[in-house]
This record gives structure tokens, sequence and C-alpha cells, in this order.
């Protein structure tokens, strides 16, 4: 079983999970998170799977219906737990971990190692190996930041796509309604338009394979669209 803190990261990791046992036949991988109609979830379960990743809260759900079985529970994977408890998921993840059968293998994977981190490993795993990757220098990127009113935002959103033309474009904003005002009004001088891209199965692909030049996406669904050859990254609202 893997836990992960959102909906979008589930997919992503079920989708790696699929490509990875592709030759394992009859592999059945389940998602249960929020957001999603229970029942199908229920059946699948009392069907019987091999993987189930999900999200701490509709798992813990599962628990407590008696649907979600752990006996045979062999390997248990907590991704992103720093972020999980940032998100306020530690009560949630205890649980599961508790119910959770002793002999079992847990994974932390988490980008920092805080000491609420540290307790929960100390707590649920034994002898724990702790590796810690390097990280890379990465591409060089400039940065820059213009510090400019709401009424002002958009113009100088377009002025600075038209003083420097990128080959692709991606727009963060807080909120979707805040990408459709800023895509409302096209560029006179460029002629183009900005694109939503928040739908990681429709808009999401578009950008992904290159179809959308210049596209807004809010920042909590970017994960599962892996935009490649994004040359700008612009930030709308940061807050």
């Amino acid at each position: 079983m893997v836990l992960c803190p959102t909906r979008e990261l589930c997919t992503q990791v079920a989708r790696d999970i699929r490509k990875l046992g592709r030759r394992e036949a009859g592999l059945q991988v389940l998602i249960v998170s929020g957001g999603q109609p229970i029942n199908p979830q229920l059946t699948a379960l009392k069907q019987g799977v091999h993987v189930v990743v999900g999200t701490p809260g509709r798992v813990l759900d599962h628990l407590k219906r008696s649907a979600l079985n752990l006996t045979g529970l062999t390997t248990l994977v907590v991704d992103e737990a720093d972020r999980m408890l940032e998100m306020g998921f530690a009560d949630e993840m205890e649980k599961i971990l508790s119910d959770a059968p002793v002999d079992r293998q847990t994974v932390f994977f988490s980008a920092t190692y805080p000491r609420s981190i540290e307790k929960m490993s100390n707590a649920h795993q034994r002898h724990p190996v702790r590796l810690t990757i390097a990280e890379s220098a990465g591409p060089r990127t400039r940065q820059l930041a213009y510090d400019v009113g709401d009424q002002r935002r958009l113009e100088t959103l377009l002025s600075v796509l038209r003083a420097d033309p990128p080959e692709s474009a991606l727009v963060f904003c807080n909120l979707k309604a805040t990408g459709g005002a800023s895509r409302s009004r096209p560029d006179r001088h460029g002629g183009r338009r900005l694109q939503p891209a928040w739908r990681p199965g429709t808009e999401g692909t578009r950008l992904r394979d290159g179809q959308v030049p210049q596209s807004q996406h809010p920042r909590v669904g970017l994960r599962p669209m892996w935009p490649r050859g994004v040359w700008t990254l612009m930030g709308w609202t940061w807050w």
C-alpha cells in the first residue's frame, strides 16, 4: 500500500506502478482517494487487489468500514511524508501505521527530515536505513520579480511575454477563476491567447505534448502533468 497526500499524486504513483508491473499478468492497482465515488472502490476491494494507492483520509474510511483488510500487507510506503504532516494527516497516518501488521516493510519518502518524521520512524520502523539523495545542480535559471499592483498585473504579464517571447510558458495562478480572468484578454501585439491547462486529463495532456505554447495552471494540480519543454514559469500570484 502506498499513502500519498493528494489525489493527483495517487494518480501518478498508480500509473507508474502499472508501468513497472506491466509484465505481471493480472496486476490490480486500485486508487482510493477522496473526491471520487466510494462504491466502485468498495466493489474493487471486495474483489481483491494487489496494490492500494490512497490518501490517508479515504484509506482510514475504508478501514473503518472493514472494506480494507491489511492482514496480508507486506509493504507500506508513505510518500511525501513531511507534506502529509503539514496538511494535518498526522492522526490518520498514525492510525493506519498502527493498524498495519507488525511484520512488514515500512518506507518513508520525505523531502525534509523534521523531528516529527524522525519520531514516526522510531515508532513504526525497526533498524531503519536512512538514504539521502544529493540535490542536483539542475539547469541554470534566471529569476526575476516584478512588484506591480492588481490593475497592472495582466499588462505586465503580456509585456514580459512580448519582450522576450518564450517557446513555451506556464503561468501559475492561485485560483481557477484567476486563470480565466487573465486569459479573457488576448495579447494585441502577439495575437496569442493564454490557454488553460488545469485538467490533467485534457488540457494538461496537450501541454505535456507541446500543443499549448502559453498556459495557466493552478499550483496544486501541476504534479501529474510533467510538462516537458516548458522554458518559462511565471507566477501570477504567490499567496
